[in-house]
């Protein structure tokens, strides 16, 4: 199955150039269909997603109801922390209102809801939420409300790994095979020559293949953690698709398998790892998996998005709301750890503060959570790379700080499940970070030009406009 790379980039003028992100954890329906006939799991992969399918509308609700790691358990947990990231404001300068940039957005493009936050350090100097939780309904999205921001949350996975480098129970450098030596049928011995950091980059040789992904997981049995440590060993069984590291392939089974790896390590659930490690000491009150909001109702937004068959969008026009209780509003909850994390946009504007801060090209750097090393090595991609751990790296002339050396490096990535469209992009040398989160799949043109107009208001070395044109495929703030 042919895959995308990530190659939507905010370039020199705020436009962008690119063809779209791949899903965050699909695939379109037109290339299941265009899977090479000659390939061995080609029949049992459209079968076994065909079961899935039929059985998915009964068998979502009482996979989430199975779930303890709900809101509701979170913040009353979260009460025992201290943040050590929480955002400060200034009474004085209150930050600015984006809603009338936002709507503008909602009514050119149709989104039904949307939130934004800028940053500077850790204070918020711009946010707004704009549109509705439901299409056809009246009831407002707020700026509290809570948004799946998808892919965007690898980096979060990604940074679980650098917590346990960092108290030496993991190494980047850790062969894959070290944590499946027990495996029956035993795993491919190719994968002794492939890393913990190959998983990390998608250069490990491991594929999306929807089938045997549904069929791993919609059929598991077992607690999250056994289902993980079970898919993670049928996929190592075969050979790397590509010699380790030679080869960018994005996958999200690389975050599944990292998930397993990291259950292993510490005997604890990722959720919990999740709660524990991060959304705690970061006060993320608003963090969970999956689809946010209860069954039935608009106590929070609901996804967007076309019909799907076998997960892979299939008909319609893009704009249906998808109730978070129905077996197509999320993929299954084994898949959370490559891309199933919902919270509001100031909360996860606290993550991306963490790593902001804890840049080494950050004038005010200020590390928590993790070591100065371990920012640096999840921020570094190797000279020929542009991938590093869970973010995209490249520069931009706008990012480029004032210091000997700067290059305008910037860290970002995206997000889209078929329901739910979000883009986080950092500047470390500027101290500046814009994040946006939409409740439609798919929005790419209207997520693009907000994030330009953000960044030529706010960036202090904005290349562009505030009212600059909405971001198109020839150029690129």
């Amino acid at each position: 199955m042919r895959e995308q790379q990530l190659v939507h980039q905010i370039g020199e003028n705020g436009e962008i150039s690119g063809p779209p992100f791949p899903s965050c954890l699909g695939v379109r329906l037109d290339r299941l269909v265009n899977v090479r006939a000659t390939s061995p799991r080609i029949k049992d992969t459209v079968i076994a997603g065909l079961i899935s399918f039929l059985l998915a509308g009964c068998a979502a609700p009482a996979v989430r109801d199975a779930i303890s790691d709900r809101p509701d358990s979170l913040r009353s947990a979260n009460a025992t922390f201290a943040s050590v990231a929480a955002l400060s404001s200034d009474s004085r300068h209150p930050p600015d209102d984006l809603r009338p940039i936002l709507q503008s957005e909602i009514d050119r493009a149709g989104i039904p809801g949307i939130a934004a936050v800028v940053l500077f350090g850790d204070r918020i100097v711009a946010q707004g939420a704009a549109g509705v939780r439901r299409k056809g309904f009246a009831t407002p999205v707020t700026i509290d409300d809570e948004f799946e921001i998808c892919s965007c949350s690898k980096a979060m996975t990604a940074t679980l790994v650098g917590l346990l480098v960092d108290e030496g129970k993991l190494r980047w450098d850790s062969p894959v095979s070290n944590f499946f030596a027990d495996a029956d049928p035993a795993i491919d011995s190719a994968w002794r020559q492939v890393t913990i950091w190959h998983l990390l980059t998608h250069r490990a040789g491991l594929r999306d293949l929807i089938g045997p992904m549904l069929v791993s997981t919609y059929f598991g049995h077992g607690s999250f953690t056994a289902q993980r440590e079970k898919f993670a060993e049928k996929m190592l069984r075969h050979r790397p698709a590509s010699p380790p590291g030679a080869t960018f392939v994005y996958s999200s089974a690389d975050y599944i398998v990292i998930a397993a790896i990291l259950e292993k390590v510490t005997g604890e659930s990722w959720e919990r790892l999740m709660r524990e490690r991060l959304f705690g000491p970061l006060a993320a009150a608003s963090a969970g998996f999956g689809p946010p909001g209860n069954p039935g109702q608009l106590d929070q937004p609901w996804g967007h998005g076309k019909h799907q068959i076998l997960h892979l969008d299939a008909f319609g026009q893009g704009d249906t709301a998808i109730d978070p209780g129905s077996g197509s509003a999320d993929f299954p909850m084994v898949w959370a750890p490559a891309g199933l994390v919902h919270m509001s946009v100031p909360d996860w504007a606290k993550f991306a503060a963490c790593h902001l801060r804890g840049d080494s090209d950050n004038p005010n750097l200020h590390c928590i959570l993790l070591s100065n090393e371990a920012f640096a090595r999840l921020h570094r991609a190797a000279p020929t790379e542009d991938y590093a751990g869970g973010w995209q790296i490249g520069s931009r002339s706008w990012a480029k700080g004032n210091h000997t050396g700067n290059t305008g490096r910037v860290l970002f990535h995206a997000g889209d499940n078929g329901r739910w469209n979000s883009v986080v992009w950092i500047a470390p040398e500027i101290d500046f970070a814009v994040l946006i989160a939409s409740n439609r799949a798919h929005t790419w043109s209207a997520i693009d030009a907000i994030a330009g107009r953000l960044v030529g208001a706010y960036s202090p070395r904005a290349r562009v406009a505030a009212t600059s044109a909405p971001l198109s495929s020839s150029a690129s703030p």
